[in-house]
């Protein structure tokens, strides 16, 4: 178990240091200038950070699994994790990608801001959060207690809330009845849940 214990922890790792690469790596164009923001999203952003601090603070002991069961559990549940990091990491990415020089921390609108619904984006509106909330859910059952999964994840979900309705209201007021549809048609952050 301390040698699966080991394991997890390093894919866990891997997985937020390719998160991080994908935005740190991202093509940059010119820089537009802003047009519109709402800084009520960093209170989001703020909550996200804390969702991951509370899943890191809670590490199991080395050779603990997250349930009973012993090692063929873990395993599954490893496997599971692993799943989630690499369709999360392929998620962002994409999405990412989609955005192209439109991406930003906070919730803004940039000149010639275009509205985005191909790719991950019809799958859901916010496919960033969706994958950032795969890999916490991934790296928690890598290494957290299952007590700390659930605190983080709720506190994400609730910072992820703050930033959709920032960056909802952005782009209503941007594109109208045409955010409208997509947000009627296109769920918020779980695939097929409209």
């Amino acid at each position: 178990m301390k040698t699966l214990a080991s394991v997890e922890l390093s894919i866990t790792i891997c997985g937020w240091v390719l998160f991080l690469l994908v935005f740190i790596a991202r093509p940059r164009g010119a820089r537009r200038p802003w047009v519109a923001s709402d800084r009520r999203s960093v209170a989001g952003i703020v909550l996200q950070v804390a969702a991951v601090s509370i899943m890191r603070g809670g590490l199991r002991p080395a050779g603990a699994g997250l349930l009973p069961g012993g090692f063929d559990v873990e395993l599954a549940v490893c496997a599971l994790a692993v799943g989630l990091i690499v369709a999360s990491l392929v998620l962002a990415a994409s999405a990412v990608a989609a955005l192209g020089t439109q991406w930003s921390l906070t919730a803004r609108l940039v000149e010639g801001h275009e509205l985005i619904t191909s790719g991950p984006y019809a799958l859901v509106r916010h496919p960033i959060y969706t994958a950032t909330l795969g890999l916490l859910v991934g790296s928690a059952l890598c290494v957290s207690r299952w007590q700390d999964l659930i605190a983080a994840v709720v506190v994400f979900l609730i910072g992820t809330a703050l930033r959709v309705h920032s960056e909802e209201r952005l782009l209503t007021t941007e594109f109208g009845d045409e955010y409208r549809a997509y947000a009627g048609a296109v769920p918020a952050l779980i695939p097929l849940t409209t």
